[in-house]
């Protein structure tokens, strides 16, 4: 009786279908610097290296409407954290000189820089994960998309967007740290991201 449970409990499991698609996109760049004279002085040293980042898009259309946004950047810079800086040729390990016996490299940083859902209605949609945060000039809340943007900003938020012709407004909650639960130590972002967008003269205010 017992394997007969479990071998109808397989059969219900292998006639079930699970409906979704993953579309995937990304970017991978190569920069080379050259900085000469570096100290502006007379005789002064120059310097010259290459980075690279590989960025990859993963979205996943889980059901109608409701869309689950991943990103993940590889070949990350250590020394500048939430950045799109990339990692050196050869790594940057100061500590060992001797790795160039071996061949060696350093191994490429991968972090998860977004991860979340977007619930899509008639007149709106929910958001919810840690989320790209971008308005203004873009100089501290930048969602980073660009080709030559090295910063980006995230949120782990919540957010609603209604969205009314071409206009759309967005209450958003973001927690920036989650302290001691006895101390009240949390950080917390309480924004208003207010758009009008028009699509045909490429116009946004």
């Amino acid at each position: 009786m017992k394997l007969l449970s479990i071998l109808s409990i397989f059969f219900v499991m292998a006639t079930m279908s699970w409906a979704g698609d993953i579309s995937w996109s990304g970017r991978y760049r190569v920069e080379g610097q050259y900085l000469h004279n570096i100290e502006v002085k007379s005789g002064g040293g120059s310097s010259s290296y290459l980075n690279h980042h590989l960025i990859l898009n993963p979205e996943i259309a889980a059901a109608d409407g409701l869309n689950i946004h991943t990103r993940f950047d590889i070949f990350n810079n250590d020394q500048y954290k939430n950045s799109q800086f990339g990692e050196f040729f050869g790594g940057h390990d100061t500590t060992s000189k001797n790795r160039a016996a071996s061949g060696d490299v350093d191994e490429g940083i991968l972090s998860v820089t977004d991860l979340y859902l977007t619930w899509n209605q008639q007149y709106g949609s929910f958001l919810a994960g840690r989320a790209p945060v971008q308005f203004g000039l873009g100089i501290t809340h930048n969602a980073g998309n660009g080709e030559f943007d090295h910063w980006y900003d995230r949120r782990d938020m919540l957010a609603y967007k209604f969205v009314l012709g071409n206009s759309y407004f967005m209450p958003m909650y973001g927690k920036v740290k989650e302290g001691d639960p006895l101390a009240d130590e949390d950080i917390q972002d309480y924004m208003l991201q207010a758009v009008y967008e028009n699509l045909d003269t490429d116009l946004e205010l």
